[in-house]
């Protein structure tokens, strides 16, 4: 009978066992090491080793685009911002691309960039290097005096001064009996899509946004005003005139 009983206890004694083990295996969580921003990373920003952090995280928090090893994100660009102590993700961050450079024909000249719409440009029949000419018609002519050849206006000029003649002689051969501002021979040195990227003229996949010129100091100055008080208009050129 003594032995029956001691039986029975160590057997009442390993199912208690087994059931704390079979609960405690249940309640289990493997730990994961990911990777956060150890500091804040602002959109655009190339990531470098200093800027993540290991930690480890229950099994059941890991995002399923969580990134584990640093090598998969150093050399890569944040595409969002990315708060400090924040998981990083494979969705926030991109592959680096350079900034190209946008190359004038002569280092003296100037860039000028202007977003237009389709029909301001010909529906982007354009190329880059090809030399079109802008016109900056004015809203209402009344407004419109006289214009300097730094594009700014004027109730009276004096033209007593040799140097100021040659500047108004200049825009007035510009002027059409219109009234319209036109600048000649302009290049386009580069055109941009919405996400600031160059577009070559053989890979135009993109919709373009914004044109960049290449202008003569003192053009600038003109379109300058002519995009606060003007109607800015391509007229194009064909590919023989380039």
């Amino acid at each position: 009978m003594k032995k029956i009983l001691i039986v029975t206890a160590l057997i009442i004694a390993l199912l208690a066992v087994e059931v704390v083990i079979i609960k405690t295996a249940a309640n289990y969580e493997p730990m994961v090491e990911v990777i956060y921003a150890k500091t804040k990373i602002q959109k655009n920003t190339l990531i470098t080793e200093d800027m993540l952090i290991r930690k480890k995280i229950n099994f059941s928090l890991v995002h399923s685009q969580a990134i584990k090893q640093e090598g998969d994100l150093i050399g890569k660009t944040a595409i969002v911002d990315i708060e400090a102590n924040e998981m990083l993700l494979q969705s926030k961050v991109g592959q680096y691309v350079p900034m190209e450079d946008i190359e004038l024909s002569n280092k003296d000249n100037r860039l000028f960039a202007i977003e237009f719409k389709p029909d301001q440009v010909n529906g982007w029949w354009v190329k880059v290097g090809q030399h079109v000419d802008i016109m900056c018609v004015p809203a209402n002519l009344k407004d419109i005096k006289q214009i300097n050849i730094s594009g700014k206006v004027k109730e009276e000029q004096n033209t007593d001064s040799e140097k100021e003649m040659q500047q108004q002689e200049q825009v007035n051969q510009s002027k059409s009996n219109y009234g319209i501002i036109k600048l000649e021979n302009i290049r386009i040195a580069a055109i941009i899509d919405e996400g600031g990227r160059l577009l070559a003229n053989e890979q135009r996949t993109s919709v373009p946004k914004i044109i960049s010129f290449e202008l003569q100091p003192g053009q600038d100055e003109l379109l300058a005003w002519a995009k606060g008080n003007t109607r800015i208009e391509i007229s194009t050129r064909t590919s023989s005139e380039d």
